[in-house]
């Protein structure tokens, strides 16, 4: 909220500089702060205020609270009851009392629509957001920026019979001010008149009956429209204005008659003009009620840990407005109209320490002793993966689920899940990977001279068939900080792939893949059978050229979802006999992966061989262009029997011929 200094100062007495509204305010829990202006008097206030204080969004609230808190007299300026010139009136029947237990309306006649809008009131308006429109218009703004209630004026002369109160019904459409035209639910409460909707209460007024220059009459309305009418509404149509704002968190049931004086004594100020009576519908039964809180002095105590006298709680309260009744022990308080969020013992205890300074809160040490509980807590499989990511020098973070649509065209995701009322274009579809988050994470760093990045985020991502937990990471820069030891060289795939290897199924490969957004020639998929069970590689060179990356990073997803489940560790004792080690040199087409021949040998082989690696990957020299050389070391070792040469060598040869029979392996230099 917005709103200029100067405004607030001629409410309160005697007036407060900006910078002590603003350290005040402040300390009362609104977090306030200066937001420029062209001179000390026009200085600008920005608050930011939770949801609960719908109180506050006034000049008048704001200026309860300073009063309440500096113990000033507050005074706003003088609203006398506007005399009735003509006797003419405008029917209305409210058919939802519930849902607007006041209706309070009056006719204006002989109003002249083009009249300027004064200079201070347009100033004021223009500082707290709000373009002028005319000046019959600007003068509703006006009163609920300074009282706090939401009103509207309709064109007299385009109402077509009495105006209704009602629930929308099937088949019936409404245009608004903004020029959204669509078909209101039935749970919507609409204004309407004989030929349909004019208004959608609470939220925005309608087209056909708005006030424009031509306009020679207004029926001016002020009403008291209930929080369950409004919540929800604003959402489902993207309609958030102040009015909505207002009424979604609770309007003083006492405010409608004497915003009506105030905007009637404006217009007729401004525009000139006959006012007619003013009508009020009111339904007793529906109005909200505020009920009395017992608050208790010792129970107080206790809850905040040390002592206020009784005369200071008692004090704080009556500056707040409530009505406080001393009884055996504490306090009977009703709270005022005003504010819907006391309703409890914790509201007042709150409220009573927020106006004796969290500053006053003594320091005292914890009573309890505290023990380390030392009970090993069990841990699932993604948990001990992110930690072991942490240990690597991860840093974990957290984005949004909801994705600019053009972010996620670069992984070529598929069908997204748009939302219906998006809080911006930014934010317009959700997630169907993490990759455009942690890259706007990485380019956020690297903005700020952070060469090395290493993130991770485990969340969910969202597709119309469904949503799953994905974790996934982002690797961009050297390998290693800086050090003496070794030159610095950048992180490549198999960095990333060992990182994550710890925790791939003994089952899964890594295959060569392209995907969208990714470097053909450096992605591999994780697939475990024909499931997809994650998936690495680099950044295509294209969108490290459009994100304005120095290094192109790598970025990787697993889907802990897909794996099976982790089988129990078990502790096995190493062979107590020696082991025995064969060295082979095969050239093989270039194109064959070595995992195939590693899962051969150990197919077959594997109560013999205790490990396979490969050590070399030769190219060039006198080899074909379609070929490489692999070497390979076959480690031989068993659990109850010293092998002999005679068996390894045998095994060796056997190894040769299925290699040679099944991938066309020859040794080298034959």
């Amino acid at each position: 909220m917005r709103l200029s200094s100067s405004w607030l100062r001629e409410w309160v007495d005697p007036p407060l500089d900006t910078a002590q509204l603003v350290a005040q305010l402040t300390l009362a829990g609104l977090e306030a702060e200066r937001g420029g202006g062209s001179a000390a008097a026009e200085e600008i206030l920005v608050l930011s205020l939770t949801p609960d204080r719908g109180d506050c969004l006034s000049v008048a609230g704001l200026a309860r609270e300073v009063s309440a808190l500096h113990r000033l007299p507050c005074h706003g300026p003088d609203i006398p009851e506007v005399a009735a010139g003509i006797a003419d009136c405008h029917a209305v029947r409210v058919a939802r009392p519930r849902d607007c237990p006041r209706y309070v309306g009056r006719v204006l006649k002989e109003v002249d629509a083009t009249a300027t809008t004064p200079t201070w009131m347009a100033e004021r308006l223009l500082h707290s957001g709000q373009h002028g429109v005319n000046a019959i218009v600007d003068i509703t703004n006006y009163v609920m920026l300074e009282l706090g209630q939401p009103m509207h004026a309709f064109d007299l002369d385009r109402l077509q019979g009495p105006l209704a109160v009602r629930r929308a019904r099937r088949g019936e459409s409404l245009q608004l001010l903004n020029g959204m035209a669509f078909a209101p639910a039935t749970d919507c409460l609409l204004i309407a008149d004989s030929a349909g909707p004019l208004a959608l209460a609470g939220i925005m007024g309608g087209e056909r009956a708005a006030v424009s220059p031509q306009t020679r009459a207004v029926f001016l309305e002020s009403a008291l429209f209930m929080p369950g009418s409004v919540q929800g509404r604003t959402w489902r149509y993207g309609l958030h204005t102040g009015s909505s704002m207002r009424f979604e968190r609770g309007v003083d049931p006492a405010l409608q008659r004497l915003a009506m004086e105030r905007a009637s004594a404006l217009i007729l100020e401004c525009c000139g003009g006959r006012p007619g009576p003013v009508l009020e519908h009111s339904d007793a039964r529906s109005l909200p009620r505020r009920r009395p809180i017992r608050l208790r002095h010792r129970w107080l105590q206790g809850l905040l840990g040390f002592d206020i006298p009784a005369e200071q709680v008692q004090d704080c309260l009556q500056r707040l407005g409530l009505a406080v009744e001393p009884v055996a022990g504490g306090w009977r308080c009703v709270p005022p109209g005003y504010r819907y969020d006391l309703a409890l013992d914790v509201d007042l205890a709150a409220e009573v320490m927020r106006l004796t300074g969290y500053h006053t809160l003594p320091a005292m040490t914890p009573t309890l002793p505290l023990r380390m509980d030392m009970t090993a807590i069990p841990q699932t499989q993604t948990d001990a993966l992110q930690e072991h990511l942490v240990d690597q020098g991860y840093h974990e973070v957290v984005t949004y689920s909801f994705v600019d649509p053009e972010w996620a065209a670069f992984f070529g995701d598929g069908e997204l899940l748009g939302l219906r009322n998006p809080l911006s274009e930014q934010t317009a579809v959700m997630r169907r990977g993490l990759w455009p988050g942690l890259l706007q994470v990485l380019q956020y760093n690297q903005r700020r001279q952070q060469a090395r990045v290493r993130l991770y985020e485990y969340g969910k991502i969202y597709a119309p068939e469904g949503e799953e937990y994905c974790l996934g990471g982002l690797v961009a820069g050297p390998q290693w900080d800086e050090q003496w030891a070794a030159p610095p060289r950048p992180a490549d795939f198999y960095d990333v792939k060992r990182d994550l290897e710890p925790w791939v199924p003994a089952d899964a490969r890594w295959q060569a893949a392209e995907l969208a957004g990714l470097h053909p020639g450096c992605t591999a998929e994780l697939r475990r059978q024909d499931r997809v069970l994650g998936r690495l590689g680099q950044l295509h060179p294209s969108l490290v050229q459009a994100l304005d990356l120095p290094v192109a990073p790598w970025l990787f997803e697993l889907y802990p979802g897909r794996f099976p489940q982790a089988p129990r560790v078990r502790h096995r004792a190493p062979s107590r006999f020696p082991s025995s080690r064969r060295d082979l040199a095969l050239v093989v087409e270039a194109s064959l992966p070595a995992q195939c021949m590693i899962d051969a040998i150990c197919e077959k082989y594997g109560d013999l061989i205790e490990k396979v690696v490969i050590f070399d990957v030769f190219r060039g020299g006198n080899l074909p262009a379609t070929c490489k050389s692999l070497a390979i070391g076959l480690i031989f070792q068993k659990k109850s029997v010293t092998l002999t040469d005679e068996d390894v060598d045998s095994a060796v040869a056997q190894i040769q011929q299925m290699l040679r029979e099944r991938f066309n392996a020859e040794l080298r230099g034959r």
